[in-house]
């Protein structure tokens, strides 16, 4: 679990998608990694995903202290969330050279635009408590995107490719330098940028 005030323990910035919120969590979050992590690791190789993976979890619990910093974090939807957006960096990258590149945008798109729908839903017009962190699973997102586009093979690199490519570098460069450094400084026991969580004592 990645607790704000045992932030010093740096690993819990990783570690914490090793846990989850109960077994439905942990089930969904292991069906769909099988599901979109398996395609892009038999394609791009282990040691592409890996880091891409690892380092969209660090990027999840660093963006959830820099907005939100009283809130705990379990769970690896933010690795779920960079490996499906990898696959929008590779159609991306390898657009000309890939089959079905219509059909494969179409369901990505699809699911990107319904799962931000439910989230926008859940967040603003239900008055449930929402436990989701949603930061998170924009860190993983932004990450898998970035991180995907510079480190995915790219069948034939074309010199718009390359400018995305250190475009997407200094971006995340600069996040990474910009929540290291209020992980490093800032209060866990600051006001929150965002109240990420939406709830309250009564509820």
């Amino acid at each position: 679990m990645f607790a704000p005030k045992l932030r010093m323990q740096v690993w819990r910035f990783i570690t914490y998608a090793l846990l989850h919120a109960g077994l439905i969590h942990l089930l969904g979050n292991m069906v769909v990694q099988i599901l979109i992590g398996v395609p892009l690791e038999v394609v791009h190789k282990p040691w592409r995903i890996g880091p891409l993976y690892l380092m969209a979890v660090l990027s999840g619990s660093l963006l959830q202290y820099t907005l939100d910093p009283k809130v705990y974090v379990v769970g690896a939807s933010a690795g779920v969330y960079a490996l499906l957006t990898a696959h929008l960096a590779n159609v991306v990258i390898n657009w000309a050279e890939m089959p079905y590149r219509w059909v494969r945008l179409t369901l990505i798109s699809i699911f990107l635009a319904f799962d931000i729908t439910t989230a926008l839903i859940r967040r603003f017009c239900s008055d449930q408590c929402d436990t989701v962190s949603h930061s998170a699973h924009i860190a993983g997102g932004i990450t898998g995107f970035c991180f995907g586009v510079v480190i995915l093979y790219n069948i034939v690199e074309r010199p718009w490719e390359r400018i995305i490519k250190y475009i997407c570098i200094a971006l995340y460069v600069a996040f990474l330098a910009f929540t290291t450094a209020l992980a490093i400084f800032q209060s866990p026991d600051s006001d929150p940028l965002w109240d990420s969580s939406k709830c309250t004592d009564e509820v």
